[in-house]
């Protein structure tokens, strides 16, 4: 049984090309917020599944704006240099 076989690689591939770019971008403010705030630390550190779910939503949220701007350079400026 091979396990990329049962992947359905049409919703994995868009989850991990929102999720990773959002991981790289929310990673360092979220690292800076737990460093600034310690009762959040500490409560991050209690639930962990809180605090994966949080990072999880929050690089969704971000990898669809990055995609967003990324959309709009492209149709903006890169679809405009190729029609030249």
């Amino acid at each position: 049984m091979e396990p990329l076989k049962d992947l359905k690689l049409d919703v994995n591939r868009i989850i991990l090309q929102l999720f990773i770019p959002g991981v790289f971008g929310i990673a360092p403010f979220f690292l800076y917020f737990l460093d600034n705030f310690p009762t959040a630390k500490k409560y991050f550190q209690n639930s962990e599944g809180m605090a994966s779910l949080t990072v999880f939503i929050l690089s969704l949220a971000l990898g669809l704006i990055l995609e967003n701007i990324g959309a709009r350079i492209e149709y903006y400026i890169w679809d405009k240099i190729n029609k030249k």
